[in-house]
């Protein structure tokens, strides 16, 4: 199972699923070589209901989340391996732009620049057909909320400045039209200091807890009257914000 393919050393919460190019061509080249045979999501359905038996060789490479990268730098791999894939794409995080960005077969042929290449970003609805037809490459849903939410109300912890923040789905929610630029955004003040961050879980697996409006108001307005920011340099931080969402209730 895939996800990025190519950024590396992004500044990005996730970077742990980038993997870099010529290691996953090699996995995927060395698949083709142990004699397994990629087939599409719409072959395995077809195996699934009854309606063709799927080779024992079989195999199905899922790219996950819709990268722009997935086009930028896997597109060609399938073709080189004489393999396929499935990149499963979450609506939300469609790019708006309309149109087809440059990948490694427009480098090979002279049409782009390597340095021409975006990879920090989410495809769009114009490039996904044109890597279909490719003839390697499928394009599936995988979730229209691939998110997560409050689902209850212990506190985790609070928002605060971070250099990578491990939780920008707190400014999805909050902006749901930037949501896909969050790779190139700084989005931490899309919410106020000190905002609450309580026990989370991804939308599909659990019903949305929505806090006392007043309680968060009471925190954040706590934060910014005493330092801002500069709060989050004290050891004790989170003993202080504790103490004072107690006494709110």
């Amino acid at each position: 199972m895939f996800h990025s393919v190519g950024p590396e050393n992004h500044p990005w919460t996730w970077n742990h699923i980038s993997g870099p190019l010529a290691t996953s061509e090699a996995k995927i080249a060395r698949l083709r070589k142990k004699g397994f045979a990629g087939v599409f999501w719409s072959g395995l359905y077809e195996h699934m209901v009854g309606r063709r038996m799927l080779l024992d060789n079989s195999i199905r490479l899922p790219f996950d989340d819709g990268y722009l990268d997935n086009r930028a730098n896997v597109c060609p791999i399938p073709r080189k391996c004489g393999m396929r894939g499935t990149i499963f794409v979450s609506p939300d995080f469609v790019d708006p732009s309309d149109a087809v960005r440059p990948n490694l077969d427009d480098v090979a042929a002279g049409l782009s620049g390597q340095d021409e290449l975006t990879v920090a970003d989410f495809l769009n609805w114009a490039e996904m057909p044109v890597m279909e037809r490719s003839g390697v490459i499928d394009i599936q849903s995988y979730a229209m909320m691939h998110a997560w939410y409050f689902s209850g109300p212990k506190i985790v912890s609070f928002h605060e400045p971070y250099q990578v923040t491990p939780h920008p789905w707190l400014f999805w929610n909050a902006r749901l039209d930037r949501k896909t630029f969050y790779r190139n955004e700084n989005q931490q003040q899309r919410l106020p200091w000190g905002y609450l961050i309580l026990e989370h879980q991804k939308p599909l697996a659990t019903k949305r807890f929505v806090p006392d409006e007043g309680t968060v108001d009471e925190i954040t307005s706590f934060v910014a009257t005493h330092g801002g920011r500069e709060i989050f340099v004290r050891p004790d931080r989170r003993s202080v914000l504790e103490r004072q969402v107690a006494m709110t209730h």
